[in-house]
């Protein structure tokens, strides 16, 4: 009877420790997969984020290239129509000059 109850007693203590263990790993697991799960979410999320900001710094940039474009083109046609006024004044004044001699 007691040997019953003593080999009672260390099968139920081994079944609580093997039980307790299993819990143990479930929850450790389940913890792991977790984890992650929220590194993949974060990686996810900051790759985003970063092809969010090249796309915006893409863009600025060719925002910026399309004005300094368009300013470099009407720097070009001043400075061109500048040039040809001032041809076309000398030629004029060479004109003048030439009428009264």
């Amino acid at each position: 009877d007691r040997d019953t109850r003593q080999r009672h007693e260390t099968e139920t203590r081994d079944r609580d420790r093997d039980r307790n263990t299993r819990q143990r790993y479930e929850t450790e697991t389940r913890d792991k997969d977790t984890r992650q799960r929220h590194e993949n979410r974060d990686t996810r999320q900051r790759h985003e984020t970063e092809t969010e900001t090249e796309t915006q710094d893409k863009d600025t940039r060719q925002r910026h290239e399309t004005k300094t474009r368009g300013r470099d083109t009407r720097t070009e046609t001043r400075d061109r129509d500048t040039r040809q006024r001032h041809e076309t004044e000398t030629r004029d004044r060479a004109t003048r000059q030439r009428h009264e001699t």
